[in-house]
């Protein structure tokens, strides 16, 4: 029997020229390919992360650009704002200038007479007024009893508040840092004016307010909250005060 031509043989020898062909010539095939894909998607992924370093890269330098915009803005808003103000106060009394019709122990009832409508009184004795103004948007009176009397005891100027400046001029709302800078700016300008005009604090609190004597008559605090103007005279000179006040209202016909 002839081996060579059997058909299973021949059937073998096929298979095995099959699996060798398969082997030495369409495995390496698809490895080369495998590989330079491989390579393609190593390659793509390098891009992507030099790509992200750089996007990092230019996110950093685009936040530092703005904070160094942000606080340029401040320094010039503080000059402006410092040029526009410094010759509102006087050397001689710290109420601003626009807002001396009404001093401490004056009337209180004079607050409603000049600010008319504007002056909203509020329970428990203080007076609120909204003002416009570059530096302040309110001014507050307090009250103070006095032998059947009511003076003004002290007033609270309130410093405008960024975000409704804002608001008012259809600006960007500014960030938290951004407001925080702001405020600061307002009362570091505030404070340079008053130590120009009434000299160096007396004061400077752990909550950084800045408290200044002017003329030995007044006190006045700046802080975040704004300007407080109070007299800086002790009880007992008010208990006189008020005893004159009394006495001259029972020598009135």
């Amino acid at each position: 029997m002839d081996w060579k031509n059997h058909p299973l043989v021949i059937a073998c020898v096929s298979c095995a020229s099959t699996c060798v062909f398969f082997i030495s010539v369409i495995v390496p095939i698809y490895e080369k390919k495998n590989i330079h894909t491989i390579g393609e998607l190593e390659a793509k992924i390098e891009l992507l992360k030099t790509t992200n370093n750089n996007n990092d890269k230019e996110i950093s330098t685009l936040k530092k650009s703005k904070q160094s915009l942000s606080n340029e803005i401040a320094q010039k808003n503080e000059k402006i704002l410092k040029l526009q103000e410094e010759e509102r106060f006087s050397p001689d009394t710290p109420f601003p200038k626009g807002f001396r019709e009404i001093g401490v122990f004056q009337d209180f009832e004079k607050v409603k007479e000049v600010y008319k409508d504007s002056a909203k009184p509020k329970k428990g004795g203080w007076i609120h007024v909204d003002i416009i103004d570059q530096l302040f948007s309110s001014a507050t009176y307090y009250q103070l009893e006095c032998k059947k009397h009511s003076l003004v005891s002290h007033v609270l100027f309130q410093l405008n508040d960024p975000i409704s400046e804002a608001i008012k001029a259809s600006a960007p709302i500014p960030t938290t840092e951004e407001l925080s800078n702001l405020r600061q700016s307002k009362i570091e300008t505030l404070v340079k004016i008053f130590r120009e005009k009434y000299g160096q604090e007396v004061t400077k609190t752990e909550d950084d307010r800045y408290i200044f004597k002017v003329k030995d008559f007044w006190l006045a605090e700046i802080s975040e909250s704004g300007l407080v103007i109070a007299p800086t005279v002790t009880t007992d000179k008010i208990d006189q005060i008020c005893a004159e006040l009394k006495s001259k209202s029972e020598k009135k016909p």
